[in-house]
Formats: structure tokens, C-alpha cells, sequence
């Protein structure tokens, strides 16, 4: 499984990129350098390097190198982490990976390398209704279904149900399933299911706060087309 974090940046900004390794100490060396959710960067990662792997589909893939600290019980130790991070060309959405600390440094490190500025790329957050409601129709034209809903403050039966999960094979062919869309207050996440090739399927989740899941192990270029479906949905979201 592949977990995924959104983030965003400018459309169309001016890059300052060189194709080069970008090491940590470009970016703890910055005076004033603060990053959201990220007290201390030395309380986090104790080392990075950050390096262009290349061109898949319509994303620049990066790789950041980093130790980083995690609690192990009652002891703090030493990891260390290779972490994907994958950039739009078009300039609008930043995928990383877990730990989630470790990886927004990776993030501040790679807006530093291409935009000049730590914090030229932000987290994503939140999704809407009508970004997953975007996302299902952009999944149901790739022939793909709905396999996982996860909802509160839905009416039901006359009532309102405070939480309701439900998950399966083609969860939208049941009866009242665009109403429960529809109704509830919040949407917490949904997950997909569509072909990419004979034989082989491919499964993710999006959840409300900005990050998700591929399931399975997914190659390089499924997980493009993930990212793909999903920004469309978040950066071009149909009228």
C-alpha cells in the first residue's frame, strides 16, 4: 500500500530548479525558515537529501533521502526513509508519503529547490463534497466504481444518523446511495476500483483532511494515473 499526502502550489509559477542533489542544510541554513506543523526541523529529521528521479506521465518524481526521529515506546530512534514525492508540471498538486512530519520537510525542501521559497507549497486541505463528488464521476468514466463511503450527519429512515460506513462491490448501484451523497454533512472519504489494463485493477481511497491511499503495491506509472484522476478533481474540478 502507497499512502499518499495532497498538497498545492501555484499554477504556472516560475521554477528556479537545477538538476542538482539538494541536501537539508540548504534549508535549515535559511534564516527564519518555520514550517506549518513542524516546530523544529532538527526535532524531525536529522539529515535529507533531496534528488530528481524524473518524468512520469505529467509529474516530476522525487526521491528525499532523510533520517528521521520516531518515537519507539519509551525510547526515540533513528529511521531511516526513502520518501516519493511527486510534483505537477502544470504547477498545481504535490503528492508525498508518510511519516507525515518527515515528509512535509521533504516538501519544504523540494519548494525551496523550485520555487526558491520553503513555503510555496502548502497542504491541501480540506476536500469537499464536490470534490469527491467530482472524483466519482471522473473514476465512473474510466468504467470504475465506488468500493468504500464513510459519512456523518446523513439522513436515514426518518432520522439522521450521527456515522455511516459502508463498503463493497459497486456501492452506487444500491438504492438511495446519490441521496446519502447528497445528505450528509460530511463526506470523510471514499474509496475506488477501476480497470487500467486486462487483468489489472487498481484501488484507492481519498480521505477529507487531504491524503489517501493506493492499495496493493502500485507501479510507477499507476500511481500517475491516480494522481491524475485525483488532481483533476481537486485543481479542475468540472462545472
Amino acid at each position: 500500500m502507497k499512502d499518499l499526502i495532497f498538497y498545492h502550489q501555484e499554477i504556472g509559477a516560475t521554477t528556479v530548479f537545477e538538476d542538482r542533489e539538494y541536501t537539508l542544510i540548504e534549508l535549515t541554513g535559511r534564516p527564519g525558515v518555520s514550517i506549518p506543523g513542524v516546530p523544529s526541523i532538527g526535532d524531525v529529521v536529522r539529515e535529507g537529501k533531496l534528488k530528481l528521479v524524473g518524468d512520469v506521465g505529467e509529474y516530476k518524481m522525487f526521491n528525499f533521502d532523510c533520517v528521521y526521529f520516531a518515537s519507539h515506546g519509551d525510547s526515540i530512534v533513528e529511521i531511516q526513509r526513502n520518501i516519493e514525492l511527486w510534483q505537477s508540471r502544470e504547477g498545481a498538486l504535490v503528492v508525498s508519503g508518510f511519516p507525515k512530519k518527515a515528509a512535509r520537510v521533504g516538501v519544504a525542501l523540494l519548494s525551496l529547490a523550485t520555487f526558491g521559497d520553503p513555503n510555496a507549497i502548502g497542504i491541501f486541505s480540506p476536500i469537499t463534497k464536490n470534490n469527491f463528488s467530482d472524483l466519482k464521476k471522473r473514476v465512473a468514466s474510466q468504467d470504475g466504481t465506488v468500493i468504500l463511503l464513510d459519512v456523518k450527519g446523513v439522513s436515514w429512515g426518518g432520522g439522521t444518523l450521527k456515522h455511516l460506513m459502508m463498503k463493497g462491490r459497486k456501492l452506487e448501484d444500491i438504492p438511495g446511495f446519490d441521496g446519502v451523497l447528497k445528505n450528509a454533512k460530511k463526506i470523510v472519504s471514499m474509496g475506488f476500483n477501476f480497470p487500467y489494463e486486462p487483468g489489472r485493477n487498481i484501488s484507492f481511497r481519498m480521505v477529507d483532511w487531504g491524503g489517501g491511499q493506493i492499495y496493493a503495491d502500485p507501479q510507477t506509472h499507476e500511481t500517475a494515473r491516480v494522481l491524475t484522476l485525483v488532481e483533476e478533481s481537486l485543481i479542475h474540478p468540472a462545472k
